[in-house]
């Protein structure tokens, strides 16, 4: 396992991280200033939107529902013109088709459900970070953890970071989020809501048991980008986004 990267110094969110400095199997090491992931992006102040954007970020990738982004939308956009907005709910045929309640039956099974049934909206999201090649993309949901970093698995898995090291990469969010997620909790508690405990942990054993599924049904990160609809040229260019 390797140093995690920390969260940027903003005031606004606490859980924006580089996910450049990463050695992989082949002894390279992910870039610095390619992918950045994050969790909600609305209360970030002025200095916040500055350093993001000084960051190189020009792209942002919201993986979050309909609901989530009109109601908190990001406000760095609206800052810069030039910065690339893409909204891809990733989540949605996945509620729609495996759980009925407001939240799933555990965090880990999520993921793997992602790995299936959001195939087309990962394809989105992979398709717009193609398309900014010279760029930062900062990718986000709500609290950085479970939307986003099934996102940030598949690209460092393709980049060929360790696993030890992608779980932990997921891991370390419920300590850079725990001011933040209680109080999420108590927001989706005003709006009626019972809240499971789980949902707002991220246990490594949730991304070994996410990264041991893809393993056994897609054979490996490339396979599963295949079945994105992604060529072989297209799964170079965005492994080399990230390695180099």
């Amino acid at each position: 396992m390797q140093i995690i990267a920390r969260p940027l110094p903003l005031n606004g969110a606490k859980n924006i991280r580089d996910l450049g400095g990463y050695t992989t199997e082949t002894g390279a090491v992910t870039k610095h200033h390619a992918f950045l992931r994050g969790d909600a992006l609305h209360n970030l102040t002025e200095e916040d939107s500055r350093l993001l954007y000084d960051h190189g970020v020009r792209c942002i990738v919201d993986l979050r529902s309909e609901v989530e982004s009109k109601r908190e939308p990001d406000k760095l956009p609206l800052l810069y013109a030039d910065i690339k907005y893409i909204h891809v709910p990733i989540q949605d045929h996945v509620r729609a088709n495996r759980y009925s309640d407001e939240f799933p039956p555990s965090m880990w099974e999520l993921y793997c459900w992602l790995l299936d049934d959001s195939k087309e909206s990962f394809y989105k999201v992979f398709k717009a970070m193609l398309d900014c090649p010279d760029t930062c993309v900062l990718f986000h949901c709500s609290g950085g953890k479970d939307r986003t970093g099934m996102t940030a698995m598949l690209l460092l898995k393709l980049a060929g970071v360790d696993e030890e090291t992608i779980i932990q990469d997921y891991a370390i969010t419920q300590e850079y989020m725990k001011d933040i997620f209680p109080l999420q909790v108590a927001q989706l508690e005003s709006m009626g809501l019972t809240v499971p405990g789980y949902v707002m942990e991220s246990p490594p054993e949730n991304m070994r048991k996410a990264l041991n599924y893809l393993k056994e049904h897609y054979i490996s990160a490339e396979d599963y980008f295949r079945t994105l609809g992604f060529t072989d040229t297209e799964i170079h260019a965005l492994r080399k986004k990230i390695v180099g």
